[in-house]
């Protein structure tokens, strides 16, 4: 009789605990992971009077870093580039997820591209890249920027061989030995 007493007292406490879990997943799905989804379908769709990131912070279980990553989207889309840099930044120091701070370093690689920033962009996108080797994305576009400045820079001492009035030469092997060996260096 005492081991059916204990039984159903570790059945009933087995129970309690089960429901409690249950009711914990239900909370985090509703009050978190559905919040969040919501807010970044809303910021694919360019509305930003969405205030469920606000409400998913103030969560249990909510990660502030993901929250922070995703208000940096929200601003880079808005075209709100110093406020996209500050949540990028934020996430990118004070993150323990890797995969969030290659995200991060990504997207300001993006936006410092945009602004024409092409050496800040370069060294976002080589962060990206250190955190996450396999960021195809990350990969093309540097390769793109070190195409940008390989020109720029070609374009500048073709300028200046112009100036001095000297013959100049045509940069396309040198390019293609450039690209190659960059390419190598990833």
């Amino acid at each position: 009789m005492k081991w059916l007493r204990h039984r159903t007292a570790v059945t009933a406490g087995l129970l309690i605990v089960g429901t409690a879990l249950v009711f914990l997943g239900w909370y985090q799905k509703l009050g978190y992971v559905d919040l969040v989804a919501t807010a970044a379908r809303a910021t694919e769709e360019a509305r930003f009077d969405n205030q469920d990131l606000d409400r998913a912070e103030g969560n249990l279980f909510a990660s502030k870093d993901l929250i922070t990553y995703n208000r940096g989207v929200r601003a880079s889309v808005a075209g709100q580039f110093a406020s996209a840099v500050r949540h990028f930044q934020e996430v990118i120091s004070q993150s323990q997820s890797s995969a969030l701070r290659a995200r991060a370093h990504y997207n300001l690689g993006n936006l410092f591209a945009l602004r024409g920033k092409a050496r800040e962009a370069a060294e976002m996108y080589r962060e990206a890249l250190h955190l996450d080797p396999s960021d195809w994305d990350a990969k093309s576009n540097l390769e793109t920027l070190y195409a940008q400045l390989r020109t720029s820079e070609e374009e500048g001492t073709s300028a200046a061989l112009k100036q001095a009035g000297e013959p100049q030469e045509s940069g396309g092997e040198i390019s293609q030995g450039r690209q190659g060996s960059e390419k190598g260096g990833i």
